[in-house]
This record gives structure tokens, sequence and C-alpha cells, in this order.
């Protein structure tokens, strides 16, 4: 058991440290994006759970701290399938995002092996993310626990109170990423509270 949780952290070292690097030339280290991680470094418990639907972001949380994503990568978690799949359907409903951006971000991508290096193409690698394709193959369960997200999506009208009382979720991380995705006004939202901001990045706290 120690040996196989020390090869899955090690696992997914690697695997982060493969995109972040693959995807270095896209842009210049960003020092508000820096600001906000070591932030959250010093100012949010350990175990804190933070809700971005941007791919980028959750690998660039995982590499720079200490906090737990709420989406975290299919291949380096024990949670079934259709629980990866309700986790990013609560978060793209809770961020307003809609079901074309849905579309491309489930899309089978048939290229085994190969390592997203834009931003835009990172973030829309949803299905590698849940299902780790590096065969290039696309599974008969694949494409039913799709399908099913996809009839999920369309009729969800979620709350962070309803998503607060099947997971836990303590902040929300709104930056670059995440406006290229997301038009939501959080700071309009009463049941957040903006802890963190730098004109770039913005963090909320979500009420009990």
């Amino acid at each position: 058991m120690v040996l196989l949780v020390v090869l899955l952290t090690a696992g997914i070292f690697v695997r982060n440290w493969l995109i972040a690097e693959n995807t270095a030339g896209a842009y210049v280290k960003n020092p508000d994006l820096e600001q906000a991680y070591d932030w959250i470094n010093h100012n949010l418990q350990p175990e804190a759970v933070i809700m971005t639907p941007s791919l980028e972001s959750n690998y660039w949380l995982i590499m720079k701290t200490r906090a737990y994503v709420f989406n975290p990568h299919g291949l380096h978690s024990l949670a079934p399938t259709t629980e990866l799949i309700e986790r990013l359907l609560l978060t793209f409903s809770l961020f307003g995002i809609d079901n074309d951006y849905l579309e491309q971000f489930l899309s089978f991508q048939s290229t085994p092996g190969t390592l997203p290096h834009t931003h835009e193409s990172l973030d829309l690698s949803g299905y590698d993310y849940i299902f780790d394709s590096l065969s290039g193959l696309q599974s008969s369960e694949a494409k039913t626990d799709i399908a099913k997200a996809k009839a999920t999506f369309q009729a969800a009208k979620l709350t962070w109170e309803e998503a607060k009382k099947k997971y836990r979720l303590d902040y929300i991380f709104f930056g670059p990423s995440e406006r290229r995705i997301s038009h939501q006004n959080f700071a309009a939202d009463k049941n957040l509270v903006k802890v963190f901001d730098n004109q770039v990045v913005q963090i909320f706290r979500v009420s009990d």
C-alpha cells in the first residue's frame, strides 16, 4: 500500500512537471499568479480545497501550492470516473460555462502521448484529464459516462450550498485562465467572500 502511494505521488509530480515544461513557452512567468500562489501557501489551511474550471490552473495549483484541487486528475485519483465527471459538472455549472464548451472539453483526443502546448489546448484536454487515454483508444465505458454527463449538465441548476453538501469545497480561484472560460461576476455572489485580489487573480471563500 505504501509503495502504491509513493508511485502515485511520483506519477502526479512527473506528469504535472512535464505539462508545465511543455506549456512554458506559451507565456512568460506571471508575477501576479506567483503572488496568488504564495498567498495561498501562507494563508490557507494545508488541506483547503480550491475549485477552478481551468485544467491549467489545476496543474499549477498542485505544483505550486499545498492546497487540494476540487477536480483531481483521473489517473492519480482513487475516485470513480462518475465522481470525477460529476465534480467537473458542478464546477462548470457554478462557473456558468455553457454546453458548447463542455462538448469541446470532453471531445476524444485520438493522438496518444501528445501533451498540449497552449493555454487553450490544455484547458480543453478534459477527456485525457479524466480518462488518461494515452493508448489513443476511446472505451465504450467512457462514451457512456460522457453521454450521461452531458445529459446531466444540460439539466443541472446547481448552487454553492448543494456543492458543499456533497463534496468539500472551501475556495474558488479566478485568474486569467478562468476568465477565458467564464464570465461570472463572483463579486456580486452573496455566497462568496473575496479574500484575495491583486487585479489579476481573485480568490473567494465559499460561505458555510
